[in-house]
């Protein structure tokens, strides 16, 4: 391999037994349509890959993939949230039954807003024999967060103007804050372009909120499982979690684990949770003034 690179003086055997690690992320076959059946999906997945990629060098007892479903309340403008202590019991599902002692899962809640409302996350351990049985990772959460969907991977602060200050990470903005402190600001960054992407945030939240009052939001579940566990799924995979769904849609005394509110009701309440911070941001950024011949901020 290290011959065919040109230009390079690389040893002949600089590439020997490669392993090259295959990312396809957001791959949802769009052309099947919202509609599509579990099997008609398995088909065109397993037709993609087979025409991708060589299956001979694949290493199938690492080839995971993420499969999920979503559910909807059938009333208009609804939107669902999920109970933060039924999310407790779902993770309780995913712990080793297999006597192993020790931990076998890591899991991270999220609440929604400050409220008993929220989303989670499941990483089974190795030691888990649902991650033996090709299980490595489950979540649950409300749709409605995709209302803020930002690119967040490879954008530095001030380096993307289409996604503002809500883009970044936390990682990032401990970085930022460690600037201020050193007093190392970067040199093109101005008191006029900070207020100019807060403005620019606050409009985007507001125009995200108010645009979807009339729209639905359901609750997502995830699963990355191993290529050869989805392979093995029923044909009728679809059918079986509609008839679940089903009998608890027409049992009025079934359990849910979630809220159903209204749509409009749950972004009014949103936008006012908002504005609690921008309040304060505003305040803050009214009584900010630059020091003299310097990129330094006097409170």
């Amino acid at each position: 391999m290290a011959q065919e690179v040109p230009g390079t003086c690389l040893p002949p055997d600089s590439f020997k037994d490669p392993v090259i690690v295959i990312s396809n992320h957001n791959m949802k076959l769009s052309s099947l349509g919202k509609k599509a059946e579990f099997s008609a999906v398995r088909e065109a997945f397993a037709a993609d890959c087979n025409q991708r990629w060589n299956q001979e060098f694949i290493d199938y007892s690492h080839f995971w993939l993420d499969l999920g479903y979503e559910r909807f309340e059938k009333q208009a403008a609804t939107t669902l949230l999920r109970n933060a202590e039924c999310n407790k019991w779902w993770t309780s599902q995913f712990k080793d039954k297999a006597g192993n002692s020790g931990k076998t899962t890591t899991i991270a809640v999220f609440p929604w807003a400050g409220t008993v409302a929220g989303s989670v996350t499941v990483k089974t351990h190795k030691s888990n024999f649902l991650h033996q049985g090709g299980l490595a990772y489950a979540k649950a959460y409300n749709v409605n967060k995709e209302q803020f969907a930002t690119q967040l991977k490879g954008i530095g602060p001030y380096q993307d103007p289409l996604f503002e200050v809500l883009s970044y990470t936390q990682e990032q903005l401990a970085k930022w804050a460690s600037l201020q402190k050193q007093g190392r600001w970067p040199s093109k960054l101005s008191r006029k372009l900070l207020l100019r992407h807060e403005q620019a945030t606050k409009n985007r939240i507001y125009s995200a909120l108010d645009s979807t009052r009339k729209g639905s939001f359901g609750d997502r579940q995830e699963f990355r499982i191993l290529y050869e566990v989805f392979m093995l799924m029923p044909p009728n995979t679809s059918q079986i979690i509609r008839d679940s769904l089903e009998d608890v849609n027409n049992n009025r005394n079934a359990h849910r684990p979630y809220w159903c509110l209204a749509t409009q009701d749950v972004n009014d309440f949103r936008i006012a949770e908002c504005n609690r911070w921008i309040l304060g941001l505003e305040m803050l950024a009214s009584s900010a003034e630059c020091q003299p011949g310097t990129n330094q901020r006097a409170y």
